[in-house]
């Protein structure tokens, strides 16, 4: 979510646009990356709901032409702010998970916040075809209110840091002939890499594991490529803030997960000239890939399938140049600019401007 809202606002039309960037708290690494044309504002707030007061005072004395929010909690805390603010200014918010197949419950105090959030809103964005059907059917939403539009990715920012040479990481980097692997997410249930490492443990030919992020599970996980005797060949680096030196020179970027909203690290790995497999899981992946042209999808929740899939690419340089080469040309429709103008079309037509 954060990177999206990074390459939407590094890449609106600044003819047209003039973005502001709203933070509850002004922290994270990823404020680095912002262009210096974006006026940055914090809330110096501690908590989500005690936002809502200083960001509908924020609303009433800046009066922005449209505002847009993301992740559910903070979409919950704009509307309320929108509301309390007594301006009558277009809010877009945005929805980047498969609600339903995370588990989200619909009935509980959260899940009514986001129905009367997301009712109120006057647009909502879905980062998927998938997302966009759950997010309609769950809240009972108006279909011509419910846009779709992909995450975006800064293609040719990719390109520029997956060439820096990357810090060296033993047992990873410095080898030659096992086939390297690579996985970037959060640490948790949902991206499935238990699935990965009993997947990988079963490869009759040598390989090793890298899987940069960081989150809840990382002592499971280590515990589970420990039980499988796989401790010396899965590598847990941390959040490396640029991981692209690591995808590109991976052999085979492998997504796990069992349940996406989009799949945004595929279509990274795609613009890294890195062959992709990924789970076909609800939703995204096969919004992104075409399987057997630019990358391959296999069964969810499965670690016999993807043992399957990694082991019959290794053993075809062949199909992963093939993919890789379709994947570059296939990957340019979420490029950064192009999408950037689909949320300015929507801003447009919002904003009744032109």
């Amino acid at each position: 979510a954060e990177r999206t809202f990074l390459n939407i606002l590094n890449h609106l039309d600044r003819s047209r646009f003039k973005p502001v960037l709203v933070l509850y708290r002004r922290s994270g690494s990823y404020l680095a990356l912002l262009r210096e044309d974006v006026s940055v504002v914090s809330l110096e707030s501690s908590r989500t709901r005690r936002s809502v007061v200083p960001l509908a005072r924020w609303i009433r004395s800046e009066r922005p032409d449209v505002v847009m929010s993301t992740l559910l909690h903070i979409n919950v805390a704009t509307v309320a702010a929108m509301k309390l603010s007594g301006r009558k200014i277009p809010v877009v918010v945005r929805e980047s998970n498969h609600l339903t197949a995370a588990g989200r419950p619909i009935r509980s105090l959260s899940g009514c916040m986001m129905r009367w959030a997301y009712r109120h809103a006057d647009s909502v964005v879905a980062l998927s075809h998938g997302v966009q059907k759950d997010v309609i059917a769950r809240y009972g939403l108006d279909e011509d209110r419910v846009q779709m539009i992909h995450n975006p990715i800064d293609i040719s920012d990719i390109q520029k840091r997956a060439d820096e040479e990357a810090v060296p990481l033993k047992g990873w980097t410095n080898t030659v002939d096992p086939f390297k692997l690579v996985a970037v997410g959060r640490l948790v249930p949902q991206k499935g890499f238990d699935l990965l490492i009993k997947a990988a443990s079963r490869l009759p030919l040598p390989w090793t594991l890298l899987i940069l992020g960081e989150g809840s599970e990382k002592k499971r996980l280590r515990g589970l490529a420990a039980e499988l005797g796989v401790s010396d060949r899965v590598h847990f680096p941390g959040f490396i803030q640029n991981h692209f030196p690591y995808v590109a020179m991976a052999d085979l970027f492998v997504l796990s997960s069992r349940w996406e909203g989009f799949g945004h690290v595929i279509a990274e790995a795609m613009a890294c000239g890195t062959p992709v497999l990924s789970t076909c899981c609800p939703s995204g992946p096969d919004e992104i890939i075409q399987h057997g042209v630019d990358g391959e999808l296999c069964d969810p929740n499965s670690a016999g399938a993807l043992t399957q899939h990694i082991e019959n690419l290794l053993r075809s340089p062949e199909t992963r140049l093939k993919y890789a080469k379709a994947a570059a040309k296939s990957v340019c429709r979420f490029d950064a600019p192009a999408v950037a103008g689909r949320y300015g079309a929507l801003f447009t037509e919002l904003t009744g401007t032109s």
